[in-house]
C-alpha cells in the first residue's frame, strides 16, 4: 500500500482509466514503503515539460549505501521536455540495471522525454549487482533522502514484480491497451 506526500493529487491526464498520480513539485510523492524485494517496476510516466526531477527511487534507510534511481535533466533535444543520460552514474544505467523504454532496452546514450507525451518504463533489477538494496520499498517522484527535484510528471499503470523480466515481456507490457 501506498501514501500520496506533500500535497500529491490525481489527475485526469492519464495513459489509461480515470485517474494517474500527479507528482509534479518539490517534495511530492508516491511512497511505498514496505515491499518484499523488488526484481522489476514498470509503469507509465507523462513528462509535464522542462524541469527536472526523481521519476523513481529504490527506498534506502542509509541513502550514500546503495541506492538507486531514474533521475531526469533538464531540457530534451528537439524540444521542450527532460532527458536521461544512459551510461551516466548520476541516472541509473550501472545503478540499476537494465532499463526499457517504450518497449526497447537502453544502455547508452541519451533518452528524450518530450513534454506531453506518455512513456512506459520497465525497470530490471540487475541480479549481478549486489552494492544496492530494491528491498525497503520505493519512492516515485522524490528521493527517499529528502533530495527535492519532484517535478518529473504524471505517473499511471505502476506495477512492482518479484522476478526479473525479460525483454519480450517489457514489450508484452509496453503492448497493453489498458
Amino acid at each position: 500500500t501506498g501514501s500520496l506526500q506533500g500535497g500529491a493529487t490525481y489527475t485526469t491526464t492519464t495513459k489509461f482509466g480515470s485517474h494517474a498520480f500527479d507528482l509534479v513539485g518539490a517534495g511530492v510523492y508516491l511512497d511505498i514503503p514496505t515491499l518484499p524485494m523488488i526484481e522489476t517496476v514498470s509503469f507509465w510516466f507523462y513528462c509535464v515539460g522542462g524541469t527536472p526531477g526523481y521519476i523513481v527511487d529504490f527506498r534506502h534507510d542509509a541513502p550514500g549505501n546503495g541506492r538507486s534511481y531514474l533521475y531526469t535533466h533538464a531540457g530534451a533535444n528537439g524540444g521542450t521536455g527532460q532527458h536521461v543520460d544512459m551510461g551516466d552514474d548520476t541516472t541509473t544505467t550501472n545503478r540499476t540495471g537494465v532499463i526499457y523504454i517504450n518497449g526497447a532496452q537502453y544502455t547508452s546514450g541519451q533518452y528524450n522525454f518530450l513534454a506531453g507525451n506518455w512513456y512506459h518504463i520497465v525497470l530490471v533489477r540487475n541480479g549481478t549487482d549486489n552494492h544496492r538494496t530494491w528491498d525497503q520499498g520505493i519512492r516515485f517522484g522524490n528521493r527517499s533522502d529528502g533530495t527535492t527535484h519532484g517535478s518529473a510528471g504524471h505517473f499511471d499503470q505502476i506495477r512492482v514484480f518479484n522476478s526479473r523480466i525479460s525483454a519480450s515481456q517489457a514489450l508484452d507490457l509496453y503492448n497493453e491497451t489498458g
